[in-house]
């Protein structure tokens, strides 16, 4: 006999971490984008409209992505 009783389980597999190699590569790919289109932001030269909170939020961000990449690697 085999039942059910509707018991839910902690796991540690996410589904937006689980697939397939390529499409883990594909989500590398974007978040290495991102990562290089916020940095090439930040590098700017025009520095006249610096705002701090932004500049903060931006590197955090950037900080956050680069470690997301590292994981699917």
């Amino acid at each position: 006999m085999f039942a059910i009783d509707g018991c839910k389980l902690p796991s540690n597999a996410s589904k937006e971490w689980s697939g397939k190699k390529a499409d883990l590569k594909k989500k590398q790919k974007k978040i290495e984008k991102a990562v290089r289109y916020l940095l090439k932001k930040h590098q700017a030269p025009d520095q006249q409209d610096f705002d701090e909170a932004l500049h903060a939020r931006e590197e955090k961000q950037c900080k956050k992505l680069q470690r997301t990449s590292q994981k699917i690697k």
